[in-house]
């Protein structure tokens, strides 16, 4: 797959908030509007896909709780990034298709709205482990 093949296939029926050279800023409206950034990056000198979709405000973050719900995902990490706590993932390009595609871009859209729904729940509740059913 190539990039121009990625944008393509992540414009497609969904709601584009923008198209750079190297990125694209998705919205998926369901329940909550929940945004995703897909980049193409660099990583071992060869083209990969990095997707990251915000969890919460990193003021509100519960941080020593994100760190240990971040050694229980299978892919991608928890990261700071432009202010947010995200869930990030990455994939190389030459191995990707368009189911591939759409398995990480939902991974990485359902796994924020997932973590943001457990921290607004249990923030009302106090602070603690803000990650944990």
């Amino acid at each position: 797959m190539t990039w121009n093949e990625v944008v393509d296939c992540l414009t497609m029926g969904t709601r584009v908030l923008s198209v750079g050279r190297e990125s694209v800023v998705l919205s998926y409206a369901g329940d909550e509007d929940q945004r995703i950034r897909i980049e193409l990056v660099r990583v071992f000198d060869e083209p990969w896909v990095l997707f990251l979709s915000p969890i919460v405000e990193e003021t509100r973050a519960h941080l020593r709780d994100a760190l240990a719900l971040n050694m229980t995902l299978g892919i991608g990490a928890l990261a700071i990034e432009q202010k947010y706590l995200v869930i990030r993932a990455v994939c190389s390009l030459v191995s990707l298709d368009n189911a591939g595609l759409q398995r990480y871009v939902n991974f990485a859209v359902d796994e924020a709205l997932r973590l943001r729904r457990l921290h607004d729940r249990t923030s009302v509740q106090g602070p603690g482990d803000v990650f944990r059913d």
